[in-house]
C-alpha cells in the first residue's frame, strides 16, 4: 500500500487533472475511486479529509489537499522532477492553471441551460460565451504543440 492516496470520482475533469499530474510526474498512489451516485463523496471517510465533501483529495502521507489546483502546486513544490512548470513558461501556465475553471463554467452554463429547459435564447446566448471562451484557449495554443508553450506542462493537466 502506497503512503499517497488519491479519492476521486468518475467523471470530474478537477480530479482528472491531479492524476494526469500524478502520472506524469510517475509518482505511485492508492487509487480510490468514489461513485457519485451513492453519496460516496459524503462518507465519513471523505468528510474527514474534507469537511465540504468535494474530490478530488490527496493524501500523502500526514498532508491532505483537497482543491485539485492547489494539490497540483502541491505536488509540483513536493516533487519538483519532472517538472510541470518550465521556468521559461510559468506565467503562461500559472495564468492557465487559474483560468481554467472559465472552460468548465462555460460548459456547466451551456448544460444547465438545456436540462432546465431554458428558453432557446438563453440557450443561444451561453453556446456563443462557450464558443468564445473555446476561441481564447485555441488563441492560447496557437502553433505551439503545448497550450502553455513548447513543453508539457501543469496547464495541459488542467485542460483534460
Amino acid at each position: 500500500m502506497s503512503a499517497r492516496m488519491l479519492i476521486w470520482g468518475s467523471g470530474s475533469a478537477p480530479c482528472w487533472r491531479v492524476m494526469i499530474a500524478l502520472e506524469e510526474k510517475g509518482l505511485q498512489y492508492e487509487s480510490k475511486r468514489i461513485d457519485f451516485s451513492s453519496k460516496g463523496h459524503k462518507t465519513p471517510e471523505v468528510l474527514k479529509l474534507n469537511p465540504r465533501g468535494q474530490v478530488p483529495v490527496l493524501k500523502d502521507g500526514d498532508t491532505v489537499v483537497s482543491e485539485s489546483l492547489a494539490t497540483l502546486q502541491y505536488l509540483e513544490e513536493a516533487y519538483p522532477e519532472p517538472c510541470l512548470v518550465p521556468k521559461a513558461a510559468s506565467p503562461q501556465v500559472l495564468q492557465r492553471l487559474h483560468e481554467s475553471p472559465n472552460v468548465l463554467q462555460a460548459i456547466r452554463a451551456v448544460f444547465m441551460a438545456k436540462n432546465k429547459n431554458e428558453p432557446q435564447e438563453e440557450l443561444d446566448s451561453k453556446v456563443k460565451e462557450l464558443k468564445k471562451e473555446l476561441a481564447y484557449w485555441e488563441s492560447y495554443l496557437g502553433s505551439n504543440k503545448y497550450i502553455a508553450g513548447t513543453e508539457y506542462s501543469l496547464a495541459g493537466a488542467t485542460n483534460p
